[in-house]
């Protein structure tokens, strides 16, 4: 690292106050007007052109965005001009690795004055590294952008496909029902086809209400079992880790809940997650699980009650400060399927394909982000460099 230079921010580049928008705002403009949120709007006119950071000056101080082209900044973030021996990407990359909101200078709204902002420390590396660092850096990006959209995508296939597996089925012929074709019926969860039956939770499964182990149990290391809370459910439909683990020997009077049951979060803020277990668990007391009686429908189980639960659940916890669905009511709760087992065994294995490519798109973009994070860890400190990677693209 002896070629790199630690300098303050006011030597590698020039921050630059934004502008009221009202005079130039219009939705037939051209131009981008950004702050530091996704949302852009346009407008007719422009402060800076070419590649520049906008930081938070007021507000959102934590964010940090990248642009190129002509633009408008607003009034309560700064852009960066005037670069000197800085890669604009890479000056963007150090920026958002540093916890700007750490620095903040005001008890009421979050607030970032240049002088404040001037004084950050950054690391240089030589411009040819800085490149190819911000090089690296936004081709991990470009993967992440492109696994979210290809999620966005199978998200929308799966949404579809259960919408109307779930809500009209298939018949023997193997085609959606329809009912220009097909008779349905009423029920409390709407039109049905007549070949299906609404049921009560406790009629598909045996419901399970978690308990925490004791501390002692979270210390054993012996036959790990996953814990199960709010927070690990719903970044993905199937629960594959959780925060905390237990060790099962030391743990008494744990329920232990079996691959396949179906987590449903009944208490709390996040009430209606729902999740499916990949393998032997507990949960915690916000959590009902429903071990079904049919092990080989748990999926399709699972997806009906993901579309049929969480307005229930909204429904009957009501108002309250707390939101809180009780065992008995959760057993009352109502899902629709099929009353033939190979009409169920179709639509859960029509649904599975995108569902599985759709989980197997979050395990990648968690992957990637993961790698982006240590990435820029060791890039822009110096831990690891670039060198190699030029020296490779050096004539000769």
């Amino acid at each position: 690292m002896s070629e790199w230079q630690t300098v303050p921010l006011k030597e590698v580049a020039t921050l630059n106050y934004g502008k009221d928008l009202s005079a130039i705002v219009d939705v037939a403009g051209s131009i981008p007007i950004h702050g530091t949120s996704e949302d852009v709007r346009w407008g007719r006119g422009y402060l800076y052109d070419g590649p520049s950071v906008i930081l938070g000056r007021k507000g959102s101080i934590d964010r940090v965005k990248y642009v190129e082209g002509k633009f408008w900044t607003i009034d309560t973030a700064y852009y960066l001009s005037h670069f000197e021996e800085a890669v604009p990407k890479w000056l963007y990359y150090f920026l958002s690795s540093i916890d700007l909101r750490s620095l903040n200078e005001a008890t009421g709204v979050p607030s970032l004055s240049r002088d404040r902002l001037y004084m950050i420390e950054v690391p240089k590396p030589p411009l040819p590294e800085q490149a190819k660092i911000a090089e690296v850096l936004s081709t991990v990006d470009r993967a992440i952008a492109q696994t979210e959209a290809l999620i966005a995508k199978q998200q929308r296939i799966k949404t579809g496909l259960m919408a109307d597996l779930l809500t009209r089925g298939i018949d023997a012929d193997g085609n959606l029902r329809s009912e220009a074709t097909h008779e349905f019926k009423d029920t409390p969860l709407g039109r049905i086809p007549v070949e299906w039956e609404v049921k009560a939770i406790k009629e598909v499964g045996t419901v399970v209400t978690g308990n925490t182990p004791s501390e002692s149990a979270f210390d054993d290391d012996y036959q790990l079992v996953p814990f199960v809370t709010p927070a690990d459910i719903g970044v993905t439909n199937a629960i594959h880790r959780t925060i905390r683990t237990f060790g099962k020997a030391s743990a008494t009077n744990v329920r232990i809940i079996h691959t396949g049951s179906i987590c449903v979060v009944c208490i709390g803020s996040t009430i209606g997650k729902i999740g499916i277990t990949v393998c032997e668990t507990a949960t915690n007391q916000q959590i009902n699980s429903v071990i079904p009686h049919e092990p080989k429908i748990s999926d399709l189980l699972f997806y009906s009650m993901l579309l049929n639960l969480p307005s229930q659940l909204r429904k009957e916890a009501g108002l309250q400060a707390v939101p809180i669905v009780n065992k008995s009511t959760f057993e009352r709760l109502l899902i629709a399927q099929p009353r033939e087992h190979t009409e169920a065994i179709e639509i859960q294995r029509q649904i599975l394909g995108p569902a599985a490519n759709a989980e197997c798109g979050s395990r990648t973009l968690t992957k990637l982000r993961a790698l982006k994070t240590a990435l820029m860890q060791d890039l822009l400190t110096g831990e690891a460099r670039v060198t190699s990677l030029l020296e490779k693209e050096e004539p000769g």
